[in-house]
């Protein structure tokens, strides 16, 4: 057979399409688990699908298939695909050059009649950014089981509805999550084309990153506790200021988590200060802690926690820490890494291994099947930002890696 490629053209219109659904006029592309945005989106998905033989499927949690059937007896599916939901004012590729990806790899399929022995599956995951439930990668650990229907009922939006509520309200019972569970053996292989959301590939002038682990995440909640007091009667040095302390614990975060890794990494995006009056000194600073590694994860905030309560001792104040998500580093799939160089090299691209320092599904996926994951080129490393931009070029190659994948992985 002739060597196959995708149609860049096609897969653009799917990117620009997609970015229509969004939360009001801008900037960037919001849209949000189970709101109108998302049904909007996952209804264009649907016609395209079906428009093409796909059978199309929606399951609790919110997962959305798009299968084609294989030519002989079947067997377990190779899937491909990625997320739609966005972050708030975030970029149209994040996520989307997954999802069009994999959509237009079935087209190539059924355009040029391909022979598959597995079935195919685009897959849709919910939930992966956790912008609404505040979670990240919701819908894929629901969907393998690591997340309960009792949690999934305690996770709540801003306005006090909860993860089952909304997704009954879209249209899927909760009743039906134990029994769309996705067990081992079910899936050959996940694959997932993604933005790279950094800035590796760009400066290396690399076309291709074939990745090998994706992070682990530990996110927090940290609370520093002082006394409010009067901001011109109280002398400087009887002060027990939360606001100055958490200043210095974010400059310290900075200077220190450096230390523990090349792959650590540590963000503070979320702070309130409490009272929050220009003439009192605040009494109580709540802020985010974001901490990522690829290995060595609990060991690593260990020693930064602990540096973070010298802190607070030392500036006489109370410092509460409480975890409130977290996944752990994975190792994806050393063979489809193989296979994945293996395509690099025959179609005369550049390429290199690399760790992913965002999260994705395909981790969660790793517990259930063989996962394997491309990367293309991100512009400046910009990512969860109006200003996220992918080339089409880049894109291009990574499709045709991806169909490359696909073709092998169902007719092997």
């Amino acid at each position: 057979m002739a060597i196959l490629s995708i149609n860049i053209d096609r897969l653009r219109r799917d990117i620009d399409n997609l970015a229509r659904f969004t939360r009001g006029p801008g900037p960037g592309v919001t849209r949000l688990t189970f709101s109108e945005e998302d049904r909007a989106a996952r209804a264009y998905l649907r016609d395209q699908m079906e428009a093409i033989g796909l059978r199309v499927v929606e399951l609790p949690p919110g997962i959305m298939i798009g299968r084609l059937e294989s030519t002989t007896a079947g067997g377990p599916a190779v899937m491909a695909g990625s997320h739609i939901d966005s972050v708030l004012q975030g970029g149209r590729f994040d996520g989307i050059v997954g999802v069009a990806g994999a959509l237009e790899v079935a087209r190539v399929l059924v355009d040029n009649q391909v022979p598959i022995r597995n079935p195919y599956e685009v897959v849709i995951l919910p939930e992966e950014e956790g912008t609404s439930f505040g979670a990240v990668l919701t819908g894929s650990k629901a969907w393998v089981g690591q997340l309960t229907s009792d949690r999934l009922g305690q996770m709540r939006r801003a306005d006090g509805v909860t993860y089952l509520e909304a997704m009954e309200r879209y249209g899927l019972p909760a009743s039906g999550l134990d029994a769309h569970r996705l067990h081992r053996g079910r899936a050959k292989a996940f694959l997932e084309l993604h933005i790279e959301q950094s800035v590796v590939l760009e400066e290396a002038a690399v076309q291709i990153g074939v990745v090998t682990t994706v992070t682990g995440i530990r996110g927090f909640d940290a609370t520093l506790v002082g006394i409010a007091n009067h901001a011109g009667a109280t002398p400087m040095a009887r002060r027990r200021d939360a606001l100055a302390g958490a200043a210095q614990l974010m400059a310290e975060l900075e200077r220190f988590t450096p230390t523990l890794g090349a792959h650590t990494v540590c963000t503070v995006g979320q702070i309130a200060c409490s009272p929050g009056a220009r003439n009192v000194i605040p009494g109580e600073v709540r802020l985010s802690i974001d901490f990522r590694d690829i290995e060595n994860l609990d060991v690593k905030w260990a020693k930064l926690a602990s540096y973070l309560e010298e802190i607070a001792t030392r500036r006489g104040l109370k410092l509460a820490l409480g975890q409130v998500a977290g996944s752990e580093p994975v190792s994806l799939a050393p063979p489809l890494q193989d296979l994945l160089d293996g395509i690099v090299v025959r179609r005369g691209l550049s390429g290199m291994r690399m760790p992913s320092g965002a999260v994705h599904d395909a981790q969660i996926m790793a517990s259930v099947t063989d996962v394997g994951m491309i990367f293309v080129p991100s512009r400046e490393g910009r990512s969860h930002c109006p200003e996220e931009f992918t080339a089409p070029p880049d894109i291009e190659r990574g499709a045709n890696v991806l169909l490359d994948a696909v073709l092998a992985l169902t007719s092997a």
